[in-house]
């Protein structure tokens, strides 16, 4: 499922994460892994407003047997990714190391003009809903280039 929201907006971040809670919730994700994944969409959004304000954000999640995945990506200008994440108690900058600590795992990739994110978190064996695609809708890679976040694993 993907969905284009505007990159301009304040209210992308609340956007995506109802977004992903209506999805969660029809795909009978457990409601712990709904508020980590609520949580992830939020930081990917806001950081995608905050460091690439463009036209659109695409937010979109894959299911698969075991994971579900969440994804943000911007058209805005490439930048650098901080490889030393903030600390727990500063002010900003805690968006990746939120990620890191909730996500199985994530990616960070080029992504057209931009940038895709997208987190990974393994669902608990005793809870994996079955593999759909509800409505005929496809699993999609973050943005229209040849990027796939779905086949880089960190």
């Amino acid at each position: 499922m993907t969905w284009q929201l505007p990159g301009h907006s304040k209210a992308t971040p609340a956007d995506a994460r109802h977004l992903v809670t209506q999805t969660c919730r029809r795909w009978n994700i457990p409601p712990q892994a709904i508020q980590d994944l609520t949580l992830i969409v939020s930081e990917l959004a806001t950081n995608a407003l905050l460091h690439a304000p463009n036209d659109r954000v695409t937010v979109g999640m894959i299911l698969t047997a075991d994971d579900v995945w969440v994804f943000c990506a911007d058209q805005g200008p490439r930048r650098p990714i901080k490889t030393n994440p903030a600390h727990a108690d500063d002010e900003h900058g805690r968006g990746l190391l939120i990620v890191d600590t909730l996500a199985s795992r994530y990616t960070v990739n080029p992504c057209g003009r931009g940038t895709a994110v997208a987190a990974c978190l393994t669902l608990p064996a005793s809870t994996t809903p079955p593999v759909h695609t509800p409505q005929g809708t496809v699993a999609a890679a973050p943005c229209e280039d040849s990027c796939d976040a779905t086949h880089s694993h960190i």
